[in-house]
């Protein structure tokens, strides 16, 4: 991705819908995040092409890039059967999804040992332990997604502990092997 040395970096996975994955209060809480930490960069799939001029959403977001000055802070990546590459280019995954719904990013992120900071919302929360694999924010509160986002820049000690600690749930809870063996155990009690 030929991401310089010595810059943190956030992966937003977000994917295709972009508007309930939350990448405009993200975008405002990078805006924050800049501030004090000037070298951030953030990785962003699925916005590598122009938006459709009546797509009032993506212009929207646009906006918001160019008029907060972010561009030189967005690496903008295709969409990609390949994730493990962007979570591996990063320090910190975030998901500030706007909508409840089942999120792979949390355990993706737990996989790949980093700590994630997402909304306080049906999906995430249930898989999303607050303060140990990263923290919850407020559907659409930048400013505590900001400073969430800081502290974890600012500690890498402790982000390290939350990313191995969600790497630890990742393969308690989530992995392949054990998922399986516990799907085949409940056919078995019903089919027995």
């Amino acid at each position: 991705l030929a991401i310089p040395d010595g810059h943190p970096v956030i992966f937003f996975p977000g994917g295709s819908m972009l508007d309930i994955k939350g990448i405009i209060p993200f975008l405002l809480a990078l805006t924050q995040v800049r501030s004090s930490h000037p070298n951030i960069l953030t990785i962003i799939p699925g916005i590598d092409t122009k938006a459709h001029p009546r797509d009032q959403f993506r212009i929207h977001m646009e906006d918001i890039i160019s008029g907060n000055r972010l561009e030189e802070a967005i690496f903008r990546v295709p969409f990609s059967d390949n994730v493990e590459q962007y979570y591996l280019a990063s320090d910190i995954v975030v998901a500030p999804f706007v909508m409840p719904h089942f999120s792979r990013a949390v355990m993706e992120a737990g996989a790949m040992a980093r700590p994630i900071v997402g909304s306080r919302i049906g999906g995430i929360e249930e898989v999303l332990e607050d303060g140990k694999v990263g923290f919850l924010v407020s559907p659409n509160d930048a400013i505590d997604l900001a400073n969430k986002l800081c502290f974890l820049i600012e500690n890498r000690d402790e982000a390290e502990a939350m990313g191995q600690a969600g790497y630890q749930v990742a393969r308690e809870k989530f992995d392949a092997v054990h998922h399986a063996q516990a799907v085949m155990q409940v056919y078995g009690q019903v089919l027995g």
